[in-house]
């Protein structure tokens, strides 16, 4: 058994060879770049085999961090996926967005909507006379496609440092608030939607909606 090492192969906590890798100790390799071409297998440009990343999952299987361990991962990538550094980062759209959804004048527009409609849904003739039903607005055009337009004309402005400016400068746009760009559906014909052309400027929901679906989302009569 080597000297360093207890009977699990692990290095002995404490021995004198540890107090060598103290602060200042300069490693034997320090500034020397690897030669990948000569040692492709080397550090991170190691390929495992399937076997071996299927070991290395068993072994990590039901592994539990610390509290401690957690909190130390969770400060480590603080900011490194968020805002500006985040993959799906569109310049600050979704900000404004969430902004100008949560105003007064977004309920306002919705409950214009819903009013028109009496209520009920454009597709199915479902009416929310309770709470089984839940009807919500759709966009005909999409509010991100809005957002970019007002975005255009107002690009003196950022989404980011600008977002209280350009929500005032929202409250006075009028395509935001055009009731007819609105449509009142309930929740399952809402879902019903192609995806594919659900935000697409020339879907219209009412004109568009595939009748041998209807069937399958009409309320059911009750029977006398």
């Amino acid at each position: 058994m080597n000297e360093f090492r207890d009977n699990k192969g692990r290095f002995i906590k404490g021995h004198p060879l540890g107090k060598r890798f103290t602060k200042g100790f300069t490693p034997w390799n320090k500034g020397i770049k690897v030669d990948h071409n000569k040692f492709p297998n080397m550090g991170h440009f190691q390929k495992h085999s399937e076997e071996t990343k299927q070991n290395m999952s068993m072994v990590r299987k039901g592994r539990k961090l610390s509290e401690e361990h957690k909190e130390k991962i969770s400060i480590g990538n603080k900011g490194k996926h968020s805002g500006e550094n985040s993959p799906f980062w569109k310049g600050g759209l979704s900000i404004l967005n969430t902004a100008i959804r949560n105003s007064s004048e977004y309920r306002q527009w919705i409950w214009q909507v819903f009013k028109r409609d009496k209520y009920i849904c454009q597709m199915c003739g479902a009416k929310k006379l309770t709470n089984k039903i839940i009807i919500e607005p759709h966009h005909i055009k999409e509010l991100n496609k809005i957002l970019k337009e007002f975005l255009i004309q107002y690009s003196q402005f950022s989404p980011v440092e600008d977002k209280e400016t350009l929500v005032r400068l929202a409250i006075t746009y009028e395509p935001f608030w055009d009731i007819n760009n609105g449509i009142t559906l309930c929740r399952k014909c809402h879902k019903l939607i192609p995806v594919s052309t659900r935000f697409s400027e020339t879907y219209n929901p009412r004109r568009n909606f595939r009748a041998d679906k209807i069937d399958k989302i009409q309320p059911k009569q009750k029977e006398d």
